[in-house]
């Protein structure tokens, strides 16, 4: 992780987790549900210096212990850092063992630094792929295992030995190795093909990968612990107690500032159009030459895509917490491809775009606010519209809700997928969504409709403007991904 961005924060583990008398104790929401978590733990200063010993208790009845790791005893809370702990608390595993799934490498690869900031080489690592059966029903995929099983028996294996399993292993194996240009790393891979990942038809793809860290199971409560607390200080505004301190209030304070000015006049906020044409954001004017300046817009830049619609950023983005963090949600619950990121600015990329789904008003809440500091206009210019997706296996109990109020439910599309048809469903499903969502009533007025799609639980989806889709794109990935070429345009406030 990059050295030059500044410490904003900083968490005291020592002081953590004397204030629990090293008992982590809290109920997890994740995926709709409350999920208790508890471990007890027992740790001691390193001789070294620097760092604790942390050591889980097996069970209360008896002082059985289970291992230790090695973890700082301050744990410097910096741009990446932040970034890393909401990308993880969108993405990462909440059970079992420490781990984190996304299908993009780069964001995989991002996560496991963070990870390893806090626990070093304490865990060997295992890549589990994961994929619908759908996927291998695809003609082209079909064509494939047919030459994969060719290939097999013209070098002597013989063909009733070649199962269909491992035909399906091999085809995931192969778009793994290919995503790291043929050398991944050299871990341990588990396949698990499964009818009920979400794939809509057959040739869909529900891949996904998860890097779980073997042995992790007990340090996952004191991860989740740490994450929960940085967050909830930040969402607070709480500038500091013993155990977690802040330099300032971690809605507004920060130590640097990122030069968006000088940032799109250089050309890094590029992208390819549709037709193949390299294009760029460019500057349609600074506050108050072509616009008589309020106290309210004072230092914002108009920027815009050639001949496109402007939308004002300021000159100086503050990378302050909230917006660390809601970058970090961002990676976890865009809704933009994430490997799009890597690649909009060599070739066209449709699924690149603005908008972001939570089942969880705090994420939400991190995400407006981070939306505010990047995009200030962003409640007028850049929110379009909100949604409720409800994941097509929750079908059978929408459609129980519907029978109990007398409510008649359809869906659009010739599959059963997208919008329901039922105006009356419809609001009762948008009053649901505004009684346990109360940020959202500031968006009463911008309410869409419901649709059944993919396999998550009910969740919020914010739908935006598609002209600042590849800006934010270009300032996520070089913050977070490429801070090394960017370093010219990162300046001390």
């Amino acid at each position: 992780m990059s050295s030059y961005y500044k410490m904003l924060g900083r968490i005291d583990v020592d002081a953590f987790l004397r204030s629990r008398n090293g008992m982590i104790d809290l109920n997890l929401i994740d995926a709709g549900r409350i999920r208790p978590i508890s471990q007890q733990y027992e740790w001691e200063t390193d001789t070294s210096g620097g760092h604790l010993l942390l050591r889980p208790i097996r069970t209360k009845s008896s002082n059985t212990k289970d291992g230790d790791v090695l973890i700082p005893q301050f744990i410097n809370l910096t741009p990446e850092t932040i970034a890393f702990m909401g990308a993880y608390d969108g993405d990462g595993n909440k059970t079992n063992k420490i781990g984190f799934a996304q299908n993009n490498i780069q964001l995989q690869d991002f996560v496991s630094r963070g990870l390893q900031a806090l626990f070093g080489d304490s865990f060997d690592s295992q890549v589990t792929i994961l994929e619908d059966e759908k996927y291998f029903q695809g003609d082209d995929i079909i064509d494939k295992m047919d030459l994969i099983k060719q290939e097999w028996i013209n070098r002597g294996r013989p063909e009733d030995h070649i199962t269909e399993r491992e035909l399906q292993e091999e085809i995931l194996r192969l778009k793994y190795n290919a995503q790291y240009g043929g050398s991944p790393p050299d871990e341990p891979i588990k396949f698990v093909i499964s009818s009920k990942k979400g794939a809509l038809a057959p040739g869909g793809s529900a891949y996904e990968i998860i890097r779980a860290q073997l042995r992790s199971e007990r340090f996952l409560p004191f991860l989740l612990a740490i994450i929960k607390a940085c967050v909830d200080s930040i969402i607070q505004d709480s500038v500091g107690s013993n155990e977690i301190t802040w330099l300032g209030p971690p809605l507004t304070y920060h130590q640097q500032y990122f030069d968006l000015k000088s940032y799109v006049e250089s050309g890094k906020c590029c992208y390819v159009t549709e037709g193949g044409k390299n294009k760029q954001y460019e500057i349609y004017a600074e506050q108050g030459r072509l616009f008589e300046p309020s106290l309210e817009q004072a230092n914002l830049l108009w920027i815009q895509k050639q001949n496109g619609r402007r939308f004002a950023v300021p000159v100086e983005l503050p990378l302050s917490p909230i917006l660390c963090l809601m970058l970090g949600y961002y990676l976890a619950e865009g809704s933009s491809s994430k490997s799009a990121y890597f690649t909009f600015r060599e070739k066209y990329e449709q699924s690149i775009s603005l908008g972001f789904n939570s089942s969880e008003e705090d994420t939400l809440r991190v995400f407006f606010n981070g939306l505010d500091v990047l995009f200030p206009n962003s409640r007028a210019d850049i929110v379009t519209g909100w949604l409720v997706k409800i994941g097509s296996k929750y079908f059978p109990e929408s459609i129980t809700v519907a029978e109990k109020s007398g409510i008649p439910l359809t869906r659009r599309g010739p599959k059963g997928q997208g919008a329901a048809g039922s105006i009356e469903f419809t609001k009762t499903v948008r009053d649901w969504a505004l009684d346990q969502f109360p940020l959202m009533k500031l968006w009463t007025d911008k309410f869409l409709h419901i649709e059944f799609t993919g396999a998550g639980v009910p969740r919020v989806d914010i739908r935006c403007a598609s002209f600042p889709a590849q800006f934010l794109a270009a300032v996520i990935c070089d913050l977070l991904f490429f801070s090394e070429d960017i370093e010219e345009f990162i300046h001390d406030r």
